[in-house]
């Protein structure tokens, strides 16, 4: 499993993502830490972070998902709802 930390920097992935990480059915389960608050819809966020590793990855490669999200956790202040944790499926 992939784990990415959204920071102020950005996203920071625990390891290099490249097309192994993805195994032999193509799939891997990412999961997401917002060590800010990430005001975006889930389905949103999860787009992002496939185009960010789709930019990370070889040429001619592109991670998707279907938005199959077995884990999800939010957080609520002044400025609303915001996505604190999701654990999300992407494949190649």
């Amino acid at each position: 499993m992939l784990e990415i930390r959204i920071t102020s920097d950005g996203f920071e992935p625990n390891r290099q993502i490249s097309p192994s990480l993805f195994g032999e059915l193509k799939n891997t389960l990412v999961s997401v830490i917002c060590e800010q608050p990430c005001y975006d819809e889930p389905n949103e966020l999860q787009d992002s972070i496939c185009d960010f590793m789709t930019q990370s990855m070889d040429e001619g490669y592109v991670v998707d998902t279907d938005h199959a999200t077995p884990s999800l956790s939010y957080g609520e202040d002044e400025l609303g709802k915001y996505v604190k944790e999701m654990q999300f499926q992407v494949f190649i």
